[in-house]
C-alpha cells in the first residue's frame, strides 16, 4: 500500500506506510501516482495532476544550469584571481545577468548564455 500525507490542506509528502503524526492525513494512492508523486498536488479532497507541473520542471532545470554557471565563475570574483579589472566588471555584468535570468520574459523556456556567448552578444 502507499499513502500522500497530507498537511494544512497540502501533499507533504509520500511513504509505502501509513504515518502516524498528528496533523497529517493518509490518502491510499496507487503505486504509479506514488512513483510520480511531484507530478500530484492536493486540490482540497483529492490528489491532482500538477498543471504546472512542467513550468516547475523546466524552471529547475533552468536555475541549476544557471547556478552551474554562477558556480563557474565564482572565481573572478575573487581580489587576488589574476584577471584585468575590465575583464573582473564584465564578468559582474554577466553574473547579474545569471541572477535576473527567472525574470527574463520567456522565463523558463529561455536559453541561458555562456560568458562568451553573453560577452558577444553584449
Amino acid at each position: 500500500m502507499f499513502y500522500a500525507f497530507i498537511e494544512d490542506n497540502k501533499l507533504v509528502g509520500a511513504g509505502e506506510c501509513r504515518q502516524s503524526t498528528e496533523g497529517v492525513d493518509n490518502v491510499e494512492i496507487s503505486e504509479e501516482v506514488f512513483r510520480n508523486i511531484e507530478r500530484y498536488v492536493w486540490n482540497g479532497t483529492a490528489l491532482a495532476e500538477d498543471p504546472d507541473f512542467e513550468v516547475k520542471r523546466r524552471s529547475a532545470e533552468v536555475r541549476a544550469e544557471r547556478d552551474e554557471l554562477l558556480l563557474v565563475t565564482d572565481r573572478y570574483m575573487l581580489a587576488d584571481f589574476p584577471v584585468a579589472e575590465d575583464e573582473r566588471e564584465l564578468y559582474r555584468q554577466y553574473r547579474q545577468y545569471l541572477r535576473d535570468i527567472s525574470a527574463e520574459e520567456g522565463f523558463p523556456d529561455i536559453s541561458v548564455l555562456t560568458f562568451a556567448e553573453w560577452k558577444e552578444s553584449a
